[in-house]
């Protein structure tokens, strides 16, 4: 089992991934990185973007947001909010989305400090979603 990581991937409203894997690929509040077997222990913050699974029959493509990831020499285990397959979204409803969330942001005053924060977020998970979609070749 040298060659393969078991990919796990959470979220709060079940398991959207647990299989082997050759490599995975996620985004960290540091940058992306890529995990293969035999890496060395690691526990990060995720930030939202792409995860990439490379099954060994092809990479599938997927948005991951807030949560965190452990990496050993056989395995990968994600705890996120959520996790979405990139190739069933909607390219164009997310680039209203995006639009219409950048309006509100811009329309809300500093002082609803905690409806500002929930729109940034959001909107982070909007646009690593439109990163994530237009990396796919359709």
């Amino acid at each position: 089992m040298g060659d393969v990581l078991r990919l796990r991937v959470a979220t709060p409203f079940g398991s959207v991934m647990d299989e082997d894997v050759a490599k995975v690929t996620l985004r960290s509040s540091v940058g992306e990185f890529c995990a293969l077997p035999s890496h060395c222990g690691l526990l990060a913050v995720l930030t939202p973007g792409r995860l990439m699974a490379d099954t060994g029959q092809g990479v599938r493509t997927f948005v991951a947001d807030d949560g965190f990831v452990e990496v050993g020499p056989d395995h990968v285990n994600v705890v996120t909010r959520r996790c979405e397959d990139a190739a069933k979204m909607d390219r164009a409803a997310l680039e209203g989305e995006a639009g219409a969330l950048e309006r509100r942001l811009s329309e809300t005053p500093p002082r609803e400090e905690p409806e500002r924060i929930e729109l940034m977020s959001e909107l982070m998970w909007v646009r690593a979603c439109l990163d994530a979609t237009s990396s796919l070749t359709r």
